[in-house]
């Protein structure tokens, strides 16, 4: 009974996290579109070249560590700074 209840909620937060990423992805489709419509060729060109010399740096965030920290600080927050360090 408990088994089923947890495919339950599974099932329940994963269609939540779906959804979410589908609007997220249409939203950014729809600011594309708009974002190019509005610069024009010239001025995209430009606004796309600065966005991959800024994303190339992005290796050096260590993206992904906030949901370890977040994940490992839920489960005991005194050992939180263990977790910073």
């Amino acid at each position: 009974m408990n088994s089923k209840k947890e495919i339950t909620r599974g099932f329940a937060n994963a269609s939540y996290l779906a959804f979410a990423n589908f609007f997220a992805t249409a939203i950014q489709f729809f600011a594309i579109i708009y974002i190019v419509r509005i610069l024009g060729p010239q001025n995209y060109g430009l606004w796309t070249t600065i966005t991959v010399f800024v994303g190339m740096f992005s290796v050096l965030l260590f993206q992904g560590t906030n949901k370890v920290i977040i994940r490992e600080g839920s489960k005991d927050v005194k050992k939180m700074h263990n977790v910073l360090e």
